[in-house]
């Protein structure tokens, strides 16, 4: 057993619920080294896509997303996943539901562990800086020969040395001048499509908090942190169909429909909704630097969503009421949004 396997272990004996993210992080290594010091890890190498298309044969498995405020884990079958160079796709509405970007993924890892007395059988995905990007947990015990095949199959005799960390840096602040900007908040109005945001964003080259700071007036309002889990008990209350993104440098994981049990322990916000239709999340809020309340025009009419971004200006968790493309949004969630930060939408420009 390596010397960092060992201090994990003893971490671990210290602390009942010490997760390998936060044992990574004080010990001072990438989570994908410190998996790569386990005596007992496996490496899979780099096919992530045959991986992820021999997973499909599986009835169900966890998929654990998390970035340094949110964990975003659901249960479901893995379906097809497109692929291009720049984005893969799963368009399954609350199933395997996700937008990864494969010029990030570069290593498989499988790992079998012990946790409160009950194995679990995992394969890891990461970054080459060996941050994970996802994780995949096997749910069913019927499915253990095909999982065991999968790692027979991929497995290498060589475990890869990961790339020192990157630590995480805002993005750059933009000189705009004052015709930029206008220009940049008459585009805003003009979009016709919600997807048409992050094009925005790339031709003025502005990180996600300095165009919610540039917003045209009564698109973007910068609220409480407390409007997020407010938002939740709203919908929760009255059975409103949300959309939760939740993701990192390498994947966004997307859970759609109504959240039943949300509840708060140990200083976290939680949706445990496993027996409802399999989703969990767990919401770091104090490491939550703002939350945006954005509204976006499209053809439907306004597009309204909460945003939080950590202390770096990225994204870590986004919240949309369920729309169907073509439809307007629902007013159930108008609602919850008025009820949570006090703002009252509709398709007009709001003051």
């Amino acid at each position: 057993m390596t010397t960092l396997w060992q201090q994990y272990q003893t971490l671990k004996a210290e602390q009942a619920y010490l997760f390998q993210y936060d044992a990574a992080r004080e010990l001072g290594v990438s989570e994908g080294a410190l998996l790569a010091s386990a005596p007992d890890s496996i490496y899979l190498g780099s096919d992530f896509v045959g991986i992820f298309n021999r997973l499909q044969a599986l009835q169900q498995v966890q998929l654990v997303v998390r970035n340094q405020c949110a964990v975003h884990e659901k249960i479901t079958r893995i379906t097809p996943l497109k692929l291009n160079e720049k984005v893969g796709l799963a368009i399954d509405v609350g199933g395997f539901d996700v937008r990864l970007f494969p010029q990030k993924w570069q290593h498989v890892f499988a790992h079998d562990f012990v946790t409160h007395g009950k194995t679990m059988r995992s394969i890891q995905f990461y970054g080459a800086h060996g941050f994970a990007l996802q994780k995949v947990y096997l749910h069913s015990s019927d499915d253990d020969a095909l999982w065991q095949a999968i790692i027979d199959d991929f497995k290498q005799a060589q475990k890869p040395t990961f790339l020192p960390q990157v630590q995480p840096t805002a993005a750059p602040t933009i000189d705009l001048s004052p015709s930029d900007i206008l220009a940049f908040q008459q585009r805003w109005r003009n979009m016709s499509n919600i997807h048409h945001f992050f094009g925005l964003l790339e031709e003025f080259k502005l990180s996600r908090q300095q165009a919610f700071a540039s917003a045209p007036r009564g698109y973007a309002f910068q609220v409480d942190n407390t409007c997020v889990e407010k938002a939740y008990a709203a919908a929760t209350a009255s059975a409103v169909p949300l959309i939760t993104f939740v993701g990192n440098h390498g994947i966004i994981q997307i859970q759609t429909g109504t959240v039943k049990n949300v509840s708060r322990q140990r200083g976290w916000l939680n949706i445990f909704d496993q027996k409802h239709n399999g989703f969990t999340l767990h919401l770091d809020d104090s490491k939550i630097a703002s939350t945006w309340l954005l509204l976006r025009p499209t053809r439907d009419g306004i597009v309204s969503c909460l945003e939080c971004l950590d202390a770096f200006g990225h994204t870590v968790l986004t919240v949309f009421g369920q729309r169907v493309e073509g439809e307007a949004e629902l007013s159930s969630w108008r609602e919850v949004l008025q009820a949570a930060t006090g703002k009252t939408i509709n398709d007009e420009v709001m003051a």
